[in-house]
């Protein structure tokens, strides 16, 4: 039974008898984080014998699951818009609530930022990108969201719902199983630290170009295979992104066994997402950045498994997240 969640500002549209089907929308043409989550959900309601589907949008698209995400073995649907169907929709196709006159709407946020379309600093900026996708009839605004239901990937997430009091039901995510090997605290490992490119590269770069004795390696133009065999040779894996939800990568980073060092921003803000000791976590606009960086790195590298070790109770955490995901949807849709 999908139960109402008690959500400010609305909430009469939720039904008290078992959904018929569950669809859960997910666009059609990335192959990231995000979309695996969606593919991941259909498969774990799927697992404990719920009726549910993955729908692509745009709905006239071709209705093909992608390469990548094949191993969840998720049916494709077309949705019906009926009283007894739920339509889970991430925070990107908010626009998409529109269409469902009959069914119940859930909402999963999966990100913040990507909501507003832009990960500017600039707030005007972000708010001309935000005006313009509202524009456009691809988001709804926050204070017409109150007749859906609330998922939230992160902690993050949840804050940022109740500061414009919506109520978000934790309904997080899961590392994949290829990344979740045993042997990765053992291996011999180098001197370097692997970044995303895509991922706070202001800050990055100019970590690159302050720190020439540091050999810095991109997660750039490689397949899956080889980013875990560049993750498990590697010491430090940092990420100064906008973290807009609770990243994936800097998730299998940590259990390929390297040291994690974020900013905090977004997610990694709260320990809550991102439970890191708080000495590998720095504000990126203090002045002694540079200095705190070059220090932390110095010693990770030269008394690596000692700081390896500190990070233990991160990859459990990690480790348990699949039961979690599982008791976390038995919870809100059962």
């Amino acid at each position: 039974m999908l139960r109402p969640s008690g959500c400010l500002g609305g909430g009469e549209r939720f039904m008290k008898t078992p959904a018929k089907t569950i669809y859960v929308v997910c666009p059609s043409d990335a192959v990231t984080g995000g979309p695996e989550v969606l593919h991941q959900l259909v498969h774990e309601l799927k697992r404990i014998g719920l009726d549910a589907f993955i729908s692509y949008f745009p709905f006239d698209a071709p209705q093909v699951t992608p390469v990548e995400y094949r191993k969840y073995k998720v049916p494709i649907g077309q949705i019906t818009d009926s009283q007894q169907n739920v339509v889970v929709i991430p925070e990107v196709l908010t626009g998409l609530i529109r269409k469902f006159r009959s069914a119940q709407v859930a909402v999963w946020w999966l990100s913040v930022d990507n909501y507003f379309g832009s990960y500017s600093v600039s707030t005007l900026a972000r708010a001309a990108r935000s005006f313009q996708l509202l524009l456009l009839g691809r988001r709804v605004p926050l204070f017409f969201l109150g007749r859906a239901r609330h998922f939230t990937q992160s902690y993050y997430a949840q804050q940022f719902l109740r500061e414009h009091k919506l109520n978000g039901e934790m309904l997080s995510d899961y590392v994949s199983e290829e990344h979740c090997t045993s042997d990765v605290c053992s291996r011999s490992r180098e001197d370097f630290i692997v970044y995303n490119p895509k991922k706070g590269y202001g800050v990055t770069s100019l970590l690159i170009n302050a720190c020439p004795e540091f050999r810095f390696v991109a997660l750039q133009d490689l397949s899956i295979s080889e980013v875990r065999l560049l993750l498990g040779g590697a010491k430090v894996y940092i990420d100064f992104g906008h973290h807009p939800g609770k990243d994936r990568i800097p998730r299998e980073a940590a259990l390929a066994g390297c040291c994690l060092i974020t900013g905090l921003s977004g997610s990694a803000y709260y320990n809550q997402d991102v439970p890191i000791p708080s000495d590998y976590k720095f504000d990126h606009q203090c002045p002694e950045l540079i200095t705190q960086f070059r220090h932390l790195v110095g010693d990770i590298f030269v008394n690596f498994r000692a700081h390896q070790n500190r990070f233990d109770e991160y990859r459990n955490t990690i480790l348990g997240e699949r039961l979690r995901f599982s008791a976390e949807v038995r919870d809100a849709f059962l």
